[in-house]
């Protein structure tokens, strides 16, 4: 279930044209992606589904957009009268579903999702024992191109990849600093980020020199959904952005709280959070101001968006809250044992998120209660998810933990 939301009120448009459904009309109306309905793998949605201010009588079908209208009705009216009933109706290939008036006069009509169903069972995943990869120093950051590729960086400025099987043993790849963020959308392109403002590149098979390409202080985050495009973000306040050959200067567009976390979907759009529970956007052009989206308390820890309709974002208070295209939900606390350092979404259907003492959380409609899976307080510090059949974490103490499909 979620929170109701409404779909579709003719009387305003929303979801549709603002006018009433004329005689023998129908309206098509985009369920995936808004409302808290995931952009994919949905294969029917609840509805309460109401006909207001008819001018005859008659009735409303509600099916799959695109598919061939029924001949059974959902709900029956007279003139004049307003009528709900609750409605389960397959969603079309494209997402959407049709309401038809078959009336011979208009009526308004109005739509709102009260739950959805997956096409596919959502995998539950069995978490592996902790491995220390690293006896040294903590591991920071993790990403997962897929199953047989993830890459862990940590406090040594070290590095760490995994093959499928097993780690490599760890080696130092900057020595500037830490190493505090790793991203890798490919086997071929990693991008880290570290303590004393610098990067690194990996193309496959070595890592480039560090080199500081923020001067205002310690980059905390990176994303690179390709190649040719990154973010990262730092305790300044500031962002630099990466075209596939060069940074930009660095430029500060939060100067409330350090900055903690940024997912970036395409060029066009990223999300980036802080730790006074705030969150920006980038258009492809612009940064939007600072908003306080979380005002739970212990600040905003991490951020996944897989679109630009769906946003996941933890914080330190055990709180998670999703960004639906247009604004975020309300903050709920799903973990109240354990402050959330990590959280990954491969899909708009799945998310695991990790805590600090050493539990995960998965999502899939909502979210499960926290299981141990690095005991003995193991501090979970990140999690990536190459699918939503595998996931790795990754602890201050240098340890890491799988997660795959059972």
């Amino acid at each position: 279930s979620v929170a109701p939301a409404r779909m579709l009120d003719t009387r305003v448009g929303v979801g549709a044209a603002r006018a009433a459904v004329g005689a023998q009309r129908f309206v098509r109306v985009r369920m995936t992606g808004r409302g808290g309905v995931p952009l994919s793998g949905v294969s029917a949605v609840v509805l309460n589904v109401t006909v207001t201010a008819p001018t005859k009588p008659g009735n409303v079908i509600v099916f799959a957009g695109g598919a061939v209208r029924p001949s059974t009705s959902n709900l029956n009216f007279v003139a004049g009268q307003t009528v709900p009933n609750l409605v389960v109706v397959p969603v079309g290939a494209d997402g959407t579903v049709s309401l038809f008036n078959s009336s011979p006069g208009t009526a308004q009509l109005i739509a709102d999702v009260a739950g959805y169903f997956l096409s596919t069972p959502v995998p539950t995943l069995r978490w592996t024992a902790p491995v220390t990869v690293d006896v040294r120093g903590g591991l920071d950051s993790v990403s997962c191109a897929s199953a047989s590729f993830c890459v862990a960086v940590g406090s040594l400025g070290q590095w760490a990849r995994f093959n499928g099987t097993s780690w490599t043993a760890p080696v130092r790849i900057d020595s500037l600093g830490a190493l505090t963020g790793v991203s890798c959308p490919t086997a071929t392109f990693c991008v880290a980020v570290g303590s004393a403002g610098q990067w690194v590149r990996f193309n496959g098979t070595s890592w480039t020199a560090p080199v500081r390409i923020d001067s205002l202080g310690a980059l905390t985050g990176v994303s690179c959904p390709t190649a040719a495009f990154c973010v990262a973000v730092g305790s300044a306040g500031g962002t630099v952005r990466f075209n596939g050959t060069r940074w930009t200067v660095p430029v500060v567009i939060d100067s409330g709280a350090p900055m903690t976390s940024v997912s970036c979907v395409s060029a066009t759009f990223c999300v980036p959070v802080d730790g006074a529970g705030r969150a920006l956007r980038f258009n492809g052009l612009n940064w939007t101001g600072a908003v306080t989206v979380d005002a739970h308390g212990g600040g905003l820890a991490a951020v996944s968006c897989r679109s630009s309709t769906f946003c996941m974002a933890v914080d330190y208070s055990g709180a998670a809250l999703r960004f639906n295209g247009s604004g975020w939900t309300a903050p709920i606390v799903i973990d109240p044992a354990g402050a959330l350092t990590g959280v990954s979404c491969p899909s708009t259907a799945f998310c695991v998120a990790v805590d600090y003492s050493g539990a995960a959380l998965r999502f899939a409609a909502s979210w499960t209660a926290p299981g141990m899976i690095d005991p003995p307080a193991g501090e979970l510090s990140a999690v990536s998810c190459g699918s939503p059949t595998f996931c790795v974490a990754v602890d201050y103490s240098g340890r890491a933990v799988r997660g795959v499909a059972s």
